[in-house]
């Protein structure tokens, strides 16, 4: 405690916490610094207010070394405890969230199962379809002229459904094994491959009177997956019969650069329309 008459000057002090800046001669108030809190008060004389006189200050000062480490504990405890907080949250969400998806992938683990399973059991009747088609086109002499189209139609129905099944099959095995391993690559003659394509679009290139011509390397080989490399010169072929006009020519040819084989597929169809030219990859 300090006592000051109304100059500010200092009278007397008791303690042994004192505040070491000048006293504030106004009014009633609260100061802070270097860890020190302090009051200071006015002090009047006399029994009638409107003739009271100042009299002096009185100013107590009290440390805040308690209270700021108090202040810092309760600090450091929200912090830990938030923190601490948020880690069962995150835990309790990781945990909610995997039983919540849990069912989702059981019902698409049994569509993928499915998918498989009705593919197969797609393929056989389409085969039977497809060699009973092929039978009657090698006997044209017992077909009928105006169903001659229909066969035709027939077997292209066919052959974009058995696509499909296949299509499925391959997105069925990806999804269940993943990416294909090295292991499952082997070496493919190229040219055969080609070829094999070429004889199966034959009848098609035939209806629209389209030439395709080839010019295959013998004995390339590359490393791979036959069916998906056969799948991938079939849809390249089957696109530029489709998208050529009747009458007009394809090409197919093989090339090699260092330890790159080339392979070109080339028509005079309608091609690709400039602005989707960025698209192609």
């Amino acid at each position: 405690m300090e006592w000051f008459n109304a100059d500010g000057k200092l009278l007397a002090k008791q303690g042994n916490m004192f505040a070491n800046s000048p006293l504030n001669r106004g009014k009633q108030s609260i100061q802070q610094a270097s860890q020190v809190r302090t009051l200071t008060i006015p002090v009047y004389a006399g029994t009638n207010e409107k003739m009271q006189q100042l009299a002096g200050y009185i100013r107590a000062s009290e440390s805040t070394k308690q209270a700021e480490a108090a202040l810092n504990k309760l600090v450091w405890g929200l912090g830990s405890g938030g923190t601490i907080a948020l880690i069962f949250v995150a835990l309790g969400g990781m945990c909610l969230t995997k039983q919540a998806v849990e069912p989702i992938k059981q019902s698409f683990q049994r569509l993928k199962q499915f998918t498989a399973n009705a593919v197969h059991e797609l393929r056989n009747p389409l085969t039977v379809i497809n060699t009973a088609v092929e039978v009657m086109q090698s006997h044209p002499e017992r077909i009928h002229p105006l169903d001659a189209k229909k066969l035709v139609a027939i077997a292209s129905a066919n052959e974009q459904l058995t696509r499909l099944a296949e299509d499925l099959l391959f997105l069925a095995k990806k999804d269940a094994l993943g990416t294909p391993a090295i292991a499952h690559k082997t070496s493919v003659v190229l040219d055969r491959l080609l070829q094999e394509v070429i004889n199966r679009l034959e009848f098609q290139a035939e209806v629209k009177a389209i030439t395709v011509s080839s010019t295959l390397m013998a004995g390339i080989t590359v490393r791979g997956e036959a069916t998906q490399l056969h799948r991938l010169f079939f849809n390249l072929l089957e696109n530029a019969l489709k998208y050529s006009h009747p009458g007009g020519e394809i090409s197919l040819s093989m090339s090699t650069h260092r330890h790159l084989t080339i392979v070109r597929v080339e028509d005079n169809g309608m091609g690709i329309t400039p602005e989707n030219l960025p698209f192609i990859f």
